[in-house]
């Protein structure tokens, strides 16, 4: 069974990547974890600090990129101002 991709090209240390990331996951993973920050953010109120550790050129950057991508679109978290 194939399941459904989205594509998405980032700019990425003056590189242009493509990155496929497949909508059950985006639905999830991604959007559900940008929704606990957004929460954690707003109980605080200040900015959240989020780290990630992995080694040098498995995607970090596009990553962090793609979240505040997502961040910035979903209508869900857009209309919290974040």
């Amino acid at each position: 069974m194939l399941e459904e991709k989205k594509s998405f090209e980032f700019i990425v240390n003056s590189l242009k990547i493509k990155a496929d990331y497949y909508t059950e996951d985006i639905d999830n993973i991604f959007l559900p974890l940008i929704e606990r920050l957004t929460k954690i953010y707003e109980e605080k109120g200040r900015r959240v600090i989020v780290y990630m550790a992995a080694p040098p050129g498995v995607g970090k950057s596009t990553l962090s990129m793609f979240l505040e991508y997502l961040s910035k679109n979903d209508e869900k978290i857009k209309s919290k101002n974040v």
